[in-house]
């Protein structure tokens, strides 16, 4: 088969594939949209930029199940595909994905009364764009990845044939010798890559290959921390209200209340356990995905760890600007800033706890 209609098949079923994802989340990423929308609504937050960043995570988000899905379903069922092929498909659909998502921002900004800003359009099509680049680099990282198997499985399949042939010839030639040496042949093992061994850090950037994969999963988790448990807060005012969530699933609500007290002190704890389980799950997604491509998790968890740590303090950083305006009745310049670095500090220990566990646990073989 030529290239060009390799191409082209390659072409129709990743069509095909994302026809079907479409098919299946389309309406579902529909409801979740408008009944988030709808919730911001009810609570008065009808016109603030927290409900088209609520929306907008959920397309984000589509948008990433959408290509793990394609390259899974292309590894799994169309294993005759070479990845390198594929890449350019991929990334044309991931790329109309996000285009598609920056058509709508301006409608959901006029829903939200705020289209006629042009400094908040232009930061959220800015926003689009760095997510839409983020998206293309991790599936260049994950073509990466699949290559890289593809290659040793070829490679295995033709060591099995060349043993095969070997192993007739010499039983042909000298039959008893010959079977002795096909069988010894057929038990060997062909070894993994030298990236799947051991996966190092680049000693120009000391960063792993895995560093742009997991530097999004972190920044996901940031941009969500922030927007959905730290800002808002922001409209804790005796005139407004204040919904919030706390880790174990209750509500607190106050309304009508000073930022201070028992009010402060909730604040400020509100945020650790989410904090502590978004460096165990970002652990786990980075351990999961070395051992089941047979990479050394050593180096990719200890960078993870790194990126955590650096979220901890930019959240924690965040907060003490929050805090600062309630505090200062929006005139942050009033009041002194809170420390945090006593915080940060207890919180980062945890994280490089959590890398040890992590790096044993990885390490260790799957049943």
């Amino acid at each position: 088969m030529s290239s060009s209609a390799k191409k082209a098949k390659c072409r129709e079923i990743i069509a095909r594939l994302a026809n079907d994802f479409q098919a299946k989340y389309a309406t579902e990423l529909k409801k979740e949209a408008a009944s988030t929308s709808s919730d911001f609504i009810r609570r008065g937050l009808g016109n603030c930029t927290a409900r088209v960043s609520a929306v907008l995570a959920l397309h984000y988000e589509y948008a990433r199940r959408l290509a793990e899905f394609l390259v899974q379903a292309l590894e799994k069922d169309y294993a005759h595909l070479r990845p390198s092929i594929c890449e350019t498909e991929l990334t044309k659909i991931i790329e109309n994905e996000y285009g598609s998502i920056r058509r709508k921002v301006p409608g959901w900004l006029q829903e939200s009364s705020l289209l006629a800003n042009p400094e908040i359009l232009a930061s959220y099509e800015q926003g689009v764009t760095q997510k839409a680049e983020q998206a293309k680099k991790s599936i260049a990282n994950a073509c990466i990845l699949w290559e890289e198997r593809w290659k040793a499985q070829r490679q295995k399949k033709r060591n099995h044939l060349l043993k095969w042939a070997a192993g007739i010839l010499l039983t042909a030639i000298v039959c008893p010798i010959g079977v002795t040496l096909v069988i010894g042949r057929m038990q060997g093992r062909s070894h993994p890559s030298e990236l799947q061994r051991n996966m190092r850090a680049d000693p120009n950037t000391s960063r792993t290959p895995l560093f742009v994969r997991t530097k999004g999963r972190v920044k996901e988790r940031e941009d969500y921390l922030i927007k959905e448990k730290v800002h808002p807060w922001l409209f804790m005012w005796p005139e407004s209200s204040v919904k919030v969530e706390l880790h174990d699933g209750t509500d607190y609500s106050y309304a009508g209340l000073e930022y201070g007290g028992s009010v402060v002190s909730v604040f400020w704890k509100s945020l650790d356990p989410f904090l502590e389980d978004t460096v165990r799950q970002v652990l786990d997604e980075v351990g999961k995905e070395c051992q089941s491509n047979g990479i050394n998790p050593s180096a990719p968890l200890t960078e993870a760890g790194w990126l955590l740590e650096s979220m901890i303090t930019r959240v924690y950083q965040e907060m003490a600007e929050v805090d600062q305006k309630l505090r200062g009745r929006r005139d942050r310049k009033s009041v002194p800033r809170t420390e945090v670095e006593w915080r940060i500090k207890p919180m980062t220990e945890k994280v490089r706890e959590h890398v040890k566990a992590a790096v044993a646990l990885y390490s260790a073989s799957p049943d």
